[in-house]
C-alpha cells in the first residue's frame, strides 16, 4: 500500500477515548489517561494558555481556515485492538 493511500484511507480502528479540540478539559483527560504527575498536568495547562494567549503565524502557509477543535489531539484504541 502507498503512502498515498494510507493517508487517505479511513480509520477503522474503535477506540476507547478520543479527543477532539484543544481545552483544559482535553488536556486534563490526557494528563489522566497517561497517569502523569500532578507537575505535568500544571506544566501542560500553562502551555495551553501560553497557545491561547497567541495568534496563528502570518508567515509562511495561509492558516486561515484551518480549524484547531477540528483536530484530534488523542485517540486510544479498543484494548483488543492494541
Amino acid at each position: 500500500m502507498s503512502l498515498k493511500s494510507t493517508l487517505e484511507s479511513s480509520d477503522k480502528i474503535k477506540y476507547e477515548l478520543y479527543l477532539k479540540g484543544l481545552t483544559e478539559d482535553t488536556v486534563r483527560k490526557i494528563s489522566t489517561e497517561q497517569k502523569e504527575p500532578q507537575r505535568m498536568l500544571q506544566h501542560r495547562l500553562k502551555s495551553l494558555e501560553i497557545f491561547r494567549n497567541h495568534s496563528l503565524p502570518t508567515r509562511g502557509p495561509n492558516l486561515s481556515e484551518l480549524n484547531l477543535n477540528d483536530i484530534v489531539y488523542y485517540a486510544k484504541p479498543h484494548q483488543d485492538q492494541e
